[in-house]
Protein backbone atom coordinates (compact mmCIF):
# COMPACT_ATOMS: atom_id res chain seq x y z
CA UNK A 1 0.00 0.00 0.00
CA UNK A 2 1.32 3.43 -0.96
CA UNK A 3 -1.48 5.79 0.10
CA UNK A 4 -4.33 5.81 2.61
CA UNK A 5 -7.22 8.29 2.50
CA UNK A 6 -9.76 9.01 5.22
CA UNK A 7 -12.47 11.66 5.22
CA UNK A 8 -13.44 13.82 8.18
CA UNK A 9 -17.23 13.94 8.07
CA UNK A 10 -19.49 16.62 9.49
CA UNK A 11 -22.14 15.73 12.02
CA UNK A 12 -22.66 12.63 14.17
CA UNK A 13 -21.06 14.30 17.20
CA UNK A 14 -17.57 14.20 15.76
CA UNK A 15 -14.75 16.43 16.93
CA UNK A 16 -11.31 17.45 15.78
CA UNK A 17 -9.56 15.21 18.30
CA UNK A 18 -11.92 12.32 17.46
CA UNK A 19 -11.13 12.68 13.76
CA UNK A 20 -7.39 12.85 14.42
CA UNK A 21 -7.44 9.85 16.73
CA UNK A 22 -9.39 7.46 14.55
CA UNK A 23 -7.80 8.46 11.24
CA UNK A 24 -4.49 8.14 13.07
CA UNK A 25 -5.33 4.60 14.17
CA UNK A 26 -5.89 3.56 10.56
CA UNK A 27 -2.64 5.28 9.59
CA UNK A 28 -0.52 3.63 12.28
CA UNK A 29 -1.98 0.20 11.61
CA UNK A 30 -1.31 0.49 7.89
CA UNK A 31 2.24 1.73 8.50
CA UNK A 32 3.09 -1.51 10.29
CA UNK A 33 2.91 -3.20 6.90
CA UNK A 34 3.74 -0.21 4.67
CA UNK A 35 6.22 2.03 6.53
CA UNK A 36 6.52 4.47 3.62
CA UNK A 37 2.77 5.03 3.46
CA UNK A 38 1.40 8.47 2.64
CA UNK A 39 -1.66 9.44 4.70
CA UNK A 40 -4.23 11.84 3.26
CA UNK A 41 -7.26 13.60 4.68
CA UNK A 42 -9.90 14.33 2.07
CA UNK A 43 -11.81 17.62 2.39
CA UNK A 44 -15.55 17.19 2.02
CA UNK A 45 -17.99 20.02 1.30
CA UNK A 46 -21.22 21.37 2.64
CA UNK A 47 -24.56 21.14 0.89
CA UNK A 48 -26.09 24.11 -0.91
CA UNK A 49 -27.67 25.26 2.38
CA UNK A 50 -25.05 25.53 5.12
CA UNK A 51 -26.88 27.40 7.90
CA UNK A 52 -27.07 24.29 10.13
CA UNK A 53 -23.57 23.08 9.31
CA UNK A 54 -21.30 23.90 12.27
CA UNK A 55 -18.07 23.43 10.34
CA UNK A 56 -19.28 25.71 7.55
CA UNK A 57 -19.90 28.36 10.18
CA UNK A 58 -16.52 27.98 11.86
CA UNK A 59 -17.60 25.96 14.89
CA UNK A 60 -16.37 22.57 16.07
CA UNK A 61 -15.73 20.51 19.16
CA UNK A 62 -12.19 19.98 20.42
CA UNK A 63 -11.37 17.96 23.54
CA UNK A 64 -14.87 18.39 24.93
CA UNK A 65 -15.12 22.12 24.34
CA UNK A 66 -16.59 24.24 21.59
CA UNK A 67 -13.95 25.77 19.35
CA UNK A 68 -14.59 28.72 17.08
CA UNK A 69 -12.04 28.47 14.31
CA UNK A 70 -13.54 30.73 11.67
CA UNK A 71 -16.15 33.35 10.87
CA UNK A 72 -19.70 32.27 9.97
CA UNK A 73 -19.89 31.73 6.23
CA UNK A 74 -21.68 34.29 4.09
CA UNK A 75 -21.24 32.35 0.85
CA UNK A 76 -20.95 28.71 -0.11
CA UNK A 77 -17.32 29.28 -1.01
CA UNK A 78 -16.65 30.64 2.50
CA UNK A 79 -18.40 27.60 3.94
CA UNK A 80 -16.03 25.37 1.96
CA UNK A 81 -13.03 27.34 3.22
CA UNK A 82 -14.17 26.64 6.79
CA UNK A 83 -14.46 22.93 5.99
CA UNK A 84 -10.90 23.08 4.71
CA UNK A 85 -9.71 24.71 7.93
CA UNK A 86 -11.45 22.06 10.03
CA UNK A 87 -9.62 19.36 8.07
CA UNK A 88 -6.34 21.23 8.53
CA UNK A 89 -6.86 21.27 12.29
CA UNK A 90 -7.37 17.50 12.28
CA UNK A 91 -4.26 17.12 10.13
CA UNK A 92 -2.23 19.29 12.51
CA UNK A 93 -3.29 17.12 15.46
CA UNK A 94 -2.26 13.97 13.60
CA UNK A 95 1.13 15.39 12.66
CA UNK A 96 1.68 16.72 16.18
CA UNK A 97 1.12 13.22 17.58
CA UNK A 98 3.83 11.88 15.25
CA UNK A 99 6.19 14.86 15.36
CA UNK A 100 9.25 12.88 16.50
CA UNK A 101 8.82 10.29 13.75
CA UNK A 102 8.23 12.97 11.13
CA UNK A 103 11.36 14.81 12.29
CA UNK A 104 13.46 11.65 11.82
CA UNK A 105 11.86 10.81 8.46
CA UNK A 106 10.37 7.57 9.75
CA UNK A 107 6.86 8.85 9.12
CA UNK A 108 5.50 11.03 6.34
CA UNK A 109 3.43 14.02 7.45
CA UNK A 110 -0.27 13.83 6.70
CA UNK A 111 -1.37 15.74 3.60
CA UNK A 112 -4.75 16.96 2.36
CA UNK A 113 -6.72 16.35 -0.85
CA UNK A 114 -8.59 19.66 -1.34
CA UNK A 115 -11.71 18.38 -3.08
CA UNK A 116 -13.96 21.06 -1.63
CA UNK A 117 -11.71 23.86 -2.87
CA UNK A 118 -12.04 22.62 -6.45
CA UNK A 119 -15.83 22.68 -6.13
CA UNK A 120 -15.67 26.22 -4.73
CA UNK A 121 -13.56 27.33 -7.69
CA UNK A 122 -15.98 25.69 -10.11
CA UNK A 123 -18.89 27.54 -8.54
CA UNK A 124 -17.01 30.85 -8.71
CA UNK A 125 -16.30 30.29 -12.41
CA UNK A 126 -19.89 29.27 -13.17
CA UNK A 127 -21.28 32.31 -11.36
CA UNK A 128 -18.93 34.51 -13.40
CA UNK A 129 -20.23 32.94 -16.63
CA UNK A 130 -16.89 31.28 -17.41
CA UNK A 131 -18.02 27.65 -17.78
CA UNK A 132 -19.63 27.11 -21.19
CA UNK A 133 -22.99 25.37 -20.95
CA UNK A 134 -23.30 25.69 -17.15
CA UNK A 135 -25.21 28.40 -15.32
CA UNK A 136 -26.14 26.68 -12.05
CA UNK A 137 -23.39 24.99 -10.03
CA UNK A 138 -25.78 23.35 -7.56
CA UNK A 139 -27.77 21.73 -10.37
CA UNK A 140 -24.57 20.63 -12.08
CA UNK A 141 -22.84 18.96 -9.14
CA UNK A 142 -25.56 18.00 -6.62
CA UNK A 143 -28.48 15.62 -7.01
CA UNK A 144 -30.73 18.22 -5.38
CA UNK A 145 -30.41 21.57 -3.55
CA UNK A 146 -30.79 19.78 -0.20
CA UNK A 147 -28.23 17.05 -0.95
CA UNK A 148 -24.44 17.08 -0.88
CA UNK A 149 -24.06 13.85 -2.85
CA UNK A 150 -22.46 14.33 -6.24
CA UNK A 151 -23.79 14.01 -9.74
CA UNK A 152 -21.47 12.37 -12.27
CA UNK A 153 -20.13 15.84 -13.12
CA UNK A 154 -19.28 16.65 -9.51
CA UNK A 155 -17.80 13.20 -8.91
CA UNK A 156 -15.58 13.61 -11.95
CA UNK A 157 -14.11 16.85 -10.61
CA UNK A 158 -13.42 15.30 -7.22
CA UNK A 159 -11.83 12.27 -8.90
CA UNK A 160 -9.54 14.59 -10.84
CA UNK A 161 -8.35 16.26 -7.63
CA UNK A 162 -7.53 12.83 -6.20
CA UNK A 163 -5.64 11.97 -9.38
CA UNK A 164 -3.63 15.20 -9.25
CA UNK A 165 -2.64 14.68 -5.61
CA UNK A 166 -1.93 10.94 -5.69
CA UNK A 167 0.00 10.93 -8.97
CA UNK A 168 1.41 14.46 -8.57
CA UNK A 169 0.69 15.27 -12.19
CA UNK A 170 -1.65 17.29 -14.34
CA UNK A 171 -4.71 15.17 -15.27
CA UNK A 172 -5.39 17.20 -18.41
CA UNK A 173 -5.68 14.86 -21.38
CA UNK A 174 -4.99 11.80 -19.21
CA UNK A 175 -8.25 11.05 -17.39
CA UNK A 176 -11.26 10.02 -19.45
CA UNK A 177 -14.50 11.92 -18.95
CA UNK A 178 -16.59 8.98 -20.18
CA UNK A 179 -20.02 8.90 -18.50
CA UNK A 180 -19.37 12.21 -16.72
CA UNK A 181 -21.95 14.04 -18.82
CA UNK A 182 -19.50 16.77 -19.82
CA UNK A 183 -18.62 18.23 -23.17
CA UNK A 184 -14.95 17.95 -24.20
CA UNK A 185 -14.51 21.67 -23.44
CA UNK A 186 -16.09 21.31 -19.99
CA UNK A 187 -13.98 18.22 -19.23
CA UNK A 188 -10.77 20.11 -20.07
CA UNK A 189 -11.82 22.96 -17.82
CA UNK A 190 -12.59 20.55 -14.97
CA UNK A 191 -9.14 19.01 -15.42
CA UNK A 192 -7.53 22.45 -15.29
CA UNK A 193 -9.48 23.39 -12.16
CA UNK A 194 -8.42 20.18 -10.41
CA UNK A 195 -4.75 20.66 -11.25
CA UNK A 196 -4.59 24.34 -10.36
CA UNK A 197 -6.43 23.68 -7.08
CA UNK A 198 -4.15 20.82 -6.07
CA UNK A 199 -0.88 22.52 -7.00
CA UNK A 200 -1.76 25.88 -5.43
CA UNK A 201 -2.84 24.37 -2.10
CA UNK A 202 0.27 24.06 0.03
CA UNK A 203 -0.95 21.17 2.19
CA UNK A 204 -1.41 18.92 -0.82
CA UNK A 205 2.37 18.58 -0.88
CA UNK A 206 2.58 19.11 -4.64
CA UNK A 207 5.61 20.78 -6.13
CA UNK A 208 4.16 24.02 -7.42
CA UNK A 209 7.00 24.42 -9.90
CA UNK A 210 5.42 21.59 -11.95
CA UNK A 211 4.01 22.88 -15.24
Amino acid sequence: MTDLITQPFAGHGRSIDNEAEYSGRFFDLARKHSPNLQMWLYVQWTGAAWDRDNWANGKASFKGRELKFGQPARTWQEAIANHVRYTELAMEEMNKARADEIKTDTCKPVLIIPGGLALAELRTLIEAGNVPGMSDCVAAVFHSPTDFHMTSKGAYLISLVHYACLYRENPEGKVTAANAGLTPEQARLFQQIAWQTARSYERSGLDRTNP
